[in-house]
């Protein structure tokens, strides 16, 4: 019957899990990946500068952290490093190499009009993520007793708070989770163990009011505040957990409120002229930020599902393996989608670059995908080599931020005028079509959500739940900002130690920051004083949606790069002094402006003051395959599982599908490829994805 043919559209994360898992499976797959434009990585996308003045930095999409609790996605790297087998001594020859624990972040407090930076250290341990393939070995049980020894240890300041409270709160996670543990597997069905619940629940209350007499005059002492934050907003976790009953319920159904909302109905009254301390602390901002949880870009209209976010919150305390945060040694694209891609080539796999996906149509009965229109963007000088998308940098395969103009027929003048390749604006091409049972038996789409709309017009309409899906899972613009400074960081003044990640600064949207100037080495600046970044720091944030544009995920890209770059103005103009204290002018002068001379611009005659912000790198996410997936309240029910479709030859791959996480990260959309990959060939099976099922009802 021939191989298998598999056509695969867009190569971000979702696609390359579930490529790999396939080959992983059968050797035989006959696999092609069509993806417009010439880099692969979708949102996880990055690229090398080619003009001589930036030294072939790094551009990202925006910022990219991993988590220790990538268990899926560390093991997928782990294996394609270890198959790769690159030379000792290369640059990244290793995922050790490729992946470093990061373990400080700064979270910045508004505590009576002051921006208060809050340095926090998180624990680590020697666990190596992605190593074992052992799966969330605690239940729900267990954390909760975890989240109890935290709540605990928070009593432990240096104000007067008694030890009493401290050693009850200790006895009580014992004693009395132990019995309602044992009483849940021996007679839940008579609900005793809820009583025992109920029971625990009365005697934190206890100590929860205990500590806010003993704490509540003595707010303005930092330690003191913060341990009552991060206490309270432990117990109205617990309490909402124990009140909705999620050991049986699970947390899937929680989905249906946002967080904030979910949370004040059991966080412990701490009101401070009007309004609870906790709700609007950084710890619970700190949600939102991370998944650019803001409706239409909108930082008044704050919303991310209720479950969805005790499901991560659990994960990221209780689950990270080594630290919380792993850092990428290189950019993204470098380091995860360079040997991704590179392994996958070696297995077989066909990579169609400069292949924009237009439409897809149904067969006569629409049961099925029967064919695929897609335009080839850019003809290649020998299509016989296909296309060699990387150069090397420093000894390092990097993706261009342009394309290898070399490869393409008539590169040289399409380079004057670069056509928008990785734009749903592209215009012209040649057009192909690819037909099932000639060119594909299966389809796997492992595009964005956004895209939806422009591609699948035909499953819209044949398919109720691709509607529902359309309807309530929303997406998100972001914007991005990375600057190189000829300053060092502590010359800056920037808090927290150790390059740290700062998160939760709400004067601007672009509210989360990172200092990222370990990635210097691996650009290629020259070593001039002046010219040389001794800092570099990224920015984030959400974008608001442009106001009146008919379809607004096909806004106009220059004009929206320009409102990133007003944003930046106002960001570094008038609202840098907490985060660069010293490096405004005048320093330690609130509102003072970044000392704008400082920004690397090795240009022939650079310009002065803020003009320097023209020469840093800023981008609006706009497009359709650029949009955040947001994980809002309600939207939970109406994601669509990656084997069911409703099409019998259509898989999906993506962080908006159903994946068993639900939120928009690089684990989430791992575990959705997996999944994917699952529905083609039938593994790998439920038990080997990591943290598939947790959290969800028992059954």
């Amino acid at each position: 019957m021939g191989r298998k043919k598999i056509a695969v559209l867009g190569s971000g994360i979702g696609s390359l899990s579930a490529v790999y898992e396939l080959i992983k499976a059968d050797p035989s797959y006959d696999i092609t990946v069509y993806q417009m434009g010439w880099r692969s990585g979708g949102k996880g996308a990055s690229g090398r500068n080619l003009d001589p003045a930036y030294s072939y930095r790094i551009e990202e999409h925006g910022l990219h952290m991993w988590s220790g609790l990538y268990e899926n996605a560390f093991r997928l790297m782990r294996e394609c490093y270890n198959t790769l087998g690159r030379p000792d001594g290369d640059p990244l020859a290793t995922v050790d190499d490729a992946f470093k624990p990061h373990s400080s972040f700064v979270l910045f407090e508004l505590y009576k009009g002051t921006w208060r930076p809050w340095t926090i250290t998180a624990p680590t341990n020697p666990e190596v993520p992605g190593a074992t393939g052992q799966g969330l070995n605690l239940s729900l049980w267990d954390y909760m007793g975890e989240a109890i020894q935290l709540i605990a240890k928070q009593l432990k300041v240096e104000s007067p708070v008694s030890k009493l409270l401290q050693g009850l709160l200790t006895i009580l996670a014992g004693w009395t989770l132990g019995c309602a543990l044992l009483i849940y597997r021996v007679l839940h069905r008579l609900h005793v163990w809820r009583l025992v619940q109920w029971a625990l629940l009365g005697a934190m209350k206890v100590v929860m009011h205990l500590f806010w007499l003993r704490v509540r005059d003595q707010l303005d002492d930092d330690a003191t505040r913060r341990a009552w934050l991060i206490a309270n907003t432990g117990y109205a976790n617990l309490h909402g957990a124990i009140a909705a009953d999620v050991i049986t319920k699970g947390m899937d159904y929680l989905d249906e409120y946002d967080y904030r909302d979910w949370l004040s109905r059991y966080i412990y009254p701490d009101l401070v002229d009007g309004s609870s301390l906790t709700l609007a602390s950084p710890l619970v901002q700190f949600i939102y930020d991370a998944q650019f949880s803001y409706l239409d870009g909108d930082l008044k209209r704050p919303n991310i599902a209720a479950g969805a976010s005790l499901r991560t919150l659990i994960r990221m305390a209780f689950t990270c393996k080594g630290a919380l945060l792993w850092r990428m040694q290189a950019a993204m694209g470098d380091t995860v989608f360079t040997p991704l891609v590179q392994l996958l080539r070696q297995k077989g796999v066909k990579f169609a670059y400069f292949h924009q996906i237009k439409g897809l149509r149904l067969s006569p009965d629409g049961r099925q995908v029967a064919a695929i229109d897609g335009v080839v963007q850019a003809e290649l000088k020998d299509p016989s080599k296909g296309y060699e998308p990387w150069l090397e940098i420093k000894g390092l395969a990097c993706w261009p931020s342009e394309p290898l103009w070399t490869q393409l027929i008539d590169g040289e003048h399409l380079r004057l005028d670069p056509p928008p390749y990785e734009s749903f604006e592209f215009k012209g091409g040649r057009p192909f079509t690819l037909a099932a049972g000639r060119d594909f038996d299966e389809v796997i789409y492992g595009m964005p959500i956004a895209t939806i709309p422009h591609l699948a017009a035909e499953l819209l309409a044949a398919n109720e739940r691709w509607r529902g899906l359309l309807k309530h899972l929303q997406t998100v613009r972001t914007q991005a900002l990375q600057i190189w400074t000829s300053a060092a960081k502590g010359s800056l003044g920037v808090p927290g130690e150790d390059q740290p990640l700062v998160v939760t600064y709400h004067p601007t949207p672009m509210n989360t920051m990172a200092d990222m100037s370990f990635l210097t080495d691996r650009e290629a600046w020259p070593a001039v004083p002046g010219h040389y970044p001794l800092s570099q720091f990224y920015f984030c944030g959400p974008l608001a949606e442009a106001p009146g544009a008919a379809d607004r995920s096909l806004a106009d890209q220059p004009q929206q790069d320009h409102q990133v770059l007003v944003n930046a103005q106002e960001l570094l103009g008038k609202l840098a002094s907490p985060l660069f204290p010293t490096g405004t002018v005048p320093p330690q002068t609130p509102g003072a402006p970044f000392d704008w001379h400082r920004l690397i611009d090795n240009h022939p005659a650079a310009p002065v003051g803020e003009k320097r912000l023209k020469a840093q790198y800023l981008r609006a996410n706009i497009s359709p395959s650029e949009r955040f997936t947001l994980s809002n309240s309600g939207s939970t029910r109406y994601r669509i599982k990656p084997g069911d479709s409703g099409f019998t030859n259509l898989k999906l791959a993506g962080d908006w599908t159903d994946n068993s996480f639900n939120i928009a990260n690089i684990e989430a959309t791992v575990m959705s490829g997996m999944l994917c990959a699952q529905a083609i060939a039938g593994v790998p099976t439920n038990d080997a994805i990591i943290g598939y099922g947790f959290g969800a009802k028992p059954r």
